[in-house]
């Protein structure tokens, strides 16, 4: 075999073998690379995997947490409605209470003027009579006398009005049973039906509505 086609056969395989050789480091390569990729990816997913399982168990620790503080708010609004009702409940009693203590205070108030009163009302009757039985008498001392009754029973009279007490209106009024005290009755024409003709003793009463003591009357028809 001549020489130079001897070395360009080997030449050939030379190359042939370099071909070979680079297409196997190539094929090499790509594998690794590709398993390379495959561990990223793997590691990647387990990756996500885990933190989206981290998610969710949030996302779940957060629904029970949400859950148990609807609950407690849900309690706390049904305690807050409870106190309200009674704070509201106690208020309107104590206002019950006040008004109940103002109607007593008012009410004793009321019954002490008319016990006081009419303690000294049985005085007051006998100043009118003393002057009813001088009334007209011209002696200078009786004269004197008499003023010095009307000016202790006009002293009377006003301190009862201070205390809220006057003198019934009786005379010409029509009966009353609950001012007067009829103790007398007469039939005659000349007046109205069930009308006070005469005053024997006088009533009083407060001023709101209290009878002090009942009007002793004489009532026609």
């Amino acid at each position: 075999m001549p020489k130079q086609e001897k070395t360009n056969k080997v030449t050939e395989e030379k190359e042939t073998s370099a071909g070979k050789a680079h297409k196997v480091s190539k094929a090499e390569t790509t594998g690794a690379e590709d398993f390379e990729t495959n561990e990223v990816n793997s590691s990647t997913n387990g990756t996500f995997d885990t933190e989206k399982q981290a998610e969710n168990d949030t996302e779940s620790a957060m629904s029970v947490e949400l859950v148990a503080l609807k609950e407690l708010a849900d309690r706390k609004e049904v305690e807050a409605k409870e106190h309200y009702a009674r704070l509201t409940y106690l208020a309107a009693e104590y206002d019950n209470f006040k008004r109940r203590s103002q109607k007593e205070k008012e009410k004793l108030y009321t019954t002490s003027v008319a016990d006081v009163v009419s303690a000294f009302l049985p005085t007051l009757d006998n100043l009118e009579r003393a002057m009813k039985s001088v009334d007209g008498s011209e002696h200078p001392e009786t004269v004197s006398l008499l003023d010095g009754v009307a000016m202790v029973e006009k002293q009377l009279l006003e301190a009862m009005s201070k205390l809220g007490v006057v003198e019934m209106d009786a005379l010409g009024k029509e009966f009353d049973p609950l001012h007067h005290h009829a103790v007398m009755h007469v039939e005659d024409d000349a007046f109205g039906h069930s009308e006070v003709v005469d005053v024997f003793q006088k009533g009083y009463i407060y001023k709101d509505g209290t009878v002090v003591r009942f009007a002793m009357v004489k009532v026609a028809n």
